[in-house]
């Protein structure tokens, strides 16, 4: 399947668990249950092992002292010390000013207790080995429990110049730290002495008053009595005696090992996902690509829990990368917004993930591996859902499927009779104001339509205004059927035809850019970098062209605007199109959205916004984007990385 999204034969169950990006780690349990803590909501969901139904777990509720309101506890971390006993980290407190606390269970989950720890605000790392050691750091402070958590004590452990950023401990004497500003400290007693370690990369003197530094050590592993350390986004590892760090190879994001510590399992920044049994072999764990971006991983009992960036998990292993849906029976979902009414099923999105409700309340139905930007029910339960430029899929509503749409001649019956209509309509909805423009072009005397009347209303003023305008029919004809041909096809910039006139009009657009350019000008090309792209944007490839068509502006606007197009036959039949944008319309009006009779086609045919804007009086919205400078200003943007996003 496309854009890497892997089809599963696992068996499917709508998804209608609430989780969001509060969630930073997956967290497995030696009996195979996984965890994941919701830090702002104050509760966790899991999964028993066997089961296939997600759950919620206690709530944590807030305290309160006579000095403030505590807002938790919050816990983002746990670490287990067997099966059934927990410890949980974060911002948690006992009721006292400055006392820190962790959360623990004894019994799975289904009981906390708060324990407390010692003088602190925030639990940084929690790490453990065999035997119910524990330690837990908190900024520049070690704490160390020989029960399961059930007491702590505060290691003699020299403070730092800076916060502890990561540990690891390979036994109960055996250990390293790493500090945000790029620092490492090793122990071969607990932390009665240390041993100051050479970082991987140069470290260079920063304020102590700094919260984060690009020096910080990311994560530590041990591995095959070898330290592996990222820092600076690189991944190193060195013997404990030499100290010689040597880099990774394979551009490696993020990693951890299993649980002997004789493999590393690492994600590249292309999502693959690889096994190194020596710093210079690795092989592929499963030959596709995780297809969204990877936020935390750990390996289990010979596979890889992977969490997502989208709040979705996953499992990878020798035979690929399978997700697993978020289920609960617990509580009911919320109603998302905005709906989208089918006959039989109700649809919304958020982000990549697309809910539906057949009458029994909402659940997840999907996780696309795009932004979903369109969707369309049709009569039935499945909807076309739209993300991007070659990005149109159909989903299921009951299984689950998700399935590349791909239209054969969808407009076939349209164009087999004559336009005799044409109304184009804009509406923009702001946080004060509503404005509506709209023409119609009927059927008069002769080949052409005419339009004799352009209505405006604006904040319940209605007016109209009169106008001559004519289009020509079968010019839109050929457009339609050149679509219903090929409703795939994405255009190259030579399909725009930029000519010696679009250039005089670029030049004069960037030298009044450059000329008014202040203190306060967002404009961030000088007039000099404007010139140089100009002789490279009429050769910019295909992906970049779409890019820069599909690309969303960085602004943000409580205004949207939706230019609409309603098209009708001599048989009645009925074609529309749509344009939706915020702030500004992207180059040319693309894409347009074609809806008929159940089909849907993101069409970036060029020759389709050139017969709109055409069709539309100055002054128009959306109308200024039709115009080959405006996209060469765009493209010159994106060629010398000063586009907004």
């Amino acid at each position: 399947m496309a854009n890497g999204y892997a089809q599963t034969t696992t068996t499917w169950r709508p998804a209608n668990l609430e989780i969001d990006d509060y969630i930073k780690h997956i967290n497995v349990s030696p009996d195979g249950t996984i965890w994941l803590l919701n830090a702002e909501r104050g509760n966790a969901v899991y999964l028993r092992h066997g089961d296939s139904v997600w759950h919620y777990g206690p709530s944590w509720k807030s305290a309160e002292d006579d000095h403030h309101l505590i807002f938790g506890p919050t816990p983002e971390m746990m670490v287990f010390a067997d099966s059934t006993t927990m410890i949980a980290g974060g911002s948690i407190h006992t009721g006292q000013r400055d006392e820190g606390a962790v959360l623990r269970t004894e019994n799975g989950g289904k009981s906390w207790q708060t324990v407390p720890v010692g003088p602190f605000s925030t639990c940084g790392n929690l790490c453990t080995v065999a035997g119910g050691n524990v330690w837990l750091s908190a900024s520049r402070d070690l704490y160390y429990s020989a029960n399961k958590g059930q007491t702590w004590e505060r290691l003699p452990f020299a403070p730092m110049s800076f916060p502890i950023s990561c540990m690891t401990m390979l036994n109960r004497e055996q250990g390293i730290a790493g500090t945000s500003d790029g620092r490492l400290v090793a122990t071969a007693n607990n932390w009665q002495t240390v041993l100051v370690v050479t970082p991987p990369a140069t470290v260079k003197a920063t304020a102590p008053a700094a919260r984060y530094d690009y020096n910080q050590i990311q994560q530590l592993h041990y591995w095959q009595g070898k330290i592996v350390a990222q820092q600076k986004d690189t991944w190193y590892t060195t013997d404990t005696n030499s100290q010689q760090w040597q880099p990774i190879p394979g551009n490696i994001t993020m990693a951890t090992t299993d649980n002997k510590q004789q493999t590393l399992y690492a994600i590249d920044s292309a999502r693959s996902i690889w096994k190194y049994t020596t710093p210079d072999n690795r092989t592929l764990l499963c030959p596709q690509p995780l297809s969204v971006q990877p936020q935390d991983i750990q390996y289990h009992n010979g596979q890889l829990y992977i969490l997502s960036t989208d709040m979705c998990v996953w499992i990878a292993n020798e035979k690929g990368i399978t997700p697993i849906p978020l289920y609960t029976t617990d509580r009911p979902m919320t109603p998302p917004e905005p709906i989208y009414k089918g006959k039989h099923v109700s649809w919304g999105t958020n982000g990549r993930q697309i809910f539906a409700n057949t009458g029994n309340g909402w659940y997840r139905a999907a996780t696309l591996p795009f932004m979903i930007r369109t969707i369309v029910p049709d009569s039935g339960t499945t909807a076309l859902v739209w993300g991007g430029s070659d990005e149109q899929y159909i989903v299921d509503a009951t299984t689950g499927g998700v399935q590349p749409y791909t239209p054969q001649k969808p407009l076939q019956n349209f164009v087999r009779a004559p336009i005799t209509s044409v109304t184009i309509s804009s509406i923009t909805n702001g946080s004060f104001s509503t404005q509506y423009m709209s023409i119609s072009y009927q059927q008069k005397k002769g080949s052409l339509l005419e339009a004799a009347e352009i209505e405006k209303n604006t904040n319940a003023m209605q007016q109209k205004d009169t106008c001559s305008l004519s289009i020509n029919p079968a010019e839109w004809q050929g457009v339609l059927a050149t679509i219903n041909a090929n409703p795939q096809y994405r255009p190259t910039m030579k399909d725009f035809g930029i000519t010696d006139m679009d250039r005089v009009a670029y030049t004069e657009a960037t030298d009044q850019l450059t000329y008014h350019r202040g203190n306060n000008n967002t404009t961030l090309m000088t007039l000099a970098e404007w010139n140089t792209a100009m002789s490279a944007v009429d050769t910019i490839g295909t992906s970049l062209l779409h890019h820069i068509i599909n690309h969303s502006t960085a602004v943000t606007s409580t205004s949207n605007t939706s230019l609409s197009v309603t098209l009708a036959n001599s048989t009645g039949d009925t074609l529309y199109l749509r344009h939706g944008y915020s702030v500004s319309p992207s180059p040319w009006l693309l894409p347009f959205y074609l809806f008929y009779k159940g089909h849907l086609v993101a069409c970036y045919q060029p020759a389709l916004a050139k017969c709109i804007a055409d069709a539309l009086p100055d002054n128009f919205p959306g109308k200024s984007a039709c115009h080959n400078y405006v996209l060469m200003m765009a493209a010159a943007r994106q060629i010398m990385g000063k586009n907004e996003d």
